[in-house]
């Protein structure tokens, strides 16, 4: 399986942990594919804002849970924070970055969706559809589990979140069931973009209007304000075309 990637833009690595995100990427390093500096990591942002690798919370009486739960949520929030600075810089400087992290959540997703659009360049989704099972497998062979009932959980909201993503508005989305194969290739113009479906062109359409709206409601096209402003600058100058 190949992956596009842009010059410049934004790409999610999408999955609940254990999927095989980081694993990837260093992969992708290794092949000389992607710098280790494109990579931002939301574990390695923790580990920045607060010195802490990571907080077990498995087998903890209930009241020490929540309270660990709730110093591992300030830690994400504050990484989280510093992460989309450097992120927002990279986008400025128009390069390529890889955020890795779950992004299990909509709002988060979107948030780097607005990020993207703000700055003019391209964001790409790679979501890692790794099965339950498989999940619980390597969440035991890690040295720090993240406990069976946390990976259970993520896994729920990763298939709730799934038919959300697809719908989201990314230049590419790349669903991968497999990561042994994957190949990146990256354009090295900076001017070029993946145009994903290709280009539909359509010749003189000699006044027929209803035609063409049909026409480009049938090719899947959206109406937005910007087409509308163009058709009513045609109908203005060529009045008997148009009518």
């Amino acid at each position: 399986m190949q992956i596009i990637l842009p010059h410049a833009g934004i790409v999610l690595v999408i999955g609940p942990s254990n999927s095989g995100k980081s694993t990837l990427l260093k992969n992708m390093i290794k092949k000389k594919n992607i710098l280790s500096s494109e990579i931002i990591s939301s574990d390695v942002f923790r580990v920045l804002v607060s010195d802490i690798e990571f907080i077990n919370l498995c087998d903890r009486p209930k009241d020490e849970e929540d309270n660990l739960r709730d110093e591992y949520n300030s830690i994400s929030k504050e990484a989280f924070d510093v992460m989309d600075s450097a992120i927002e810089a990279r986008c400025r400087l128009n390069k390529l970055t890889f955020v890795d992290a779950t992004h299990l959540h909509c709002d988060g997703r979107k948030r780097y969706i607005s990020l993207a659009r703000k700055n003019n360049i391209l964001i790409v989704s790679i979501v890692l559809e790794i099965p339950e099972e498989e999940l619980l497998i390597r969440d035991r062979q890690r040295q720090n589990p993240r406990g069976e009932r946390r990976i259970k959980e993520q896994y729920q909201i990763f298939k709730r979140e799934k038919r959300l993503i697809i719908k989201e508005e990314y230049d590419s989305i790349h669903l991968v069931k497999e990561t042994k194969n994957l190949e990146f290739i990256r354009l090295t113009n900076p001017i070029i973009k993946d145009i994903q479906q290709g280009i539909d062109i359509i010749g003189d359409i000699h006044g027929c209007y209803e035609e063409l709206i049909l026409l480009l409601e049938k090719l899947g096209y959206k109406k937005m304000k910007q087409v509308f402003i163009f058709i009513q600058m045609a109908e203005n100058l060529f009045p008997l075309e148009m009518s």
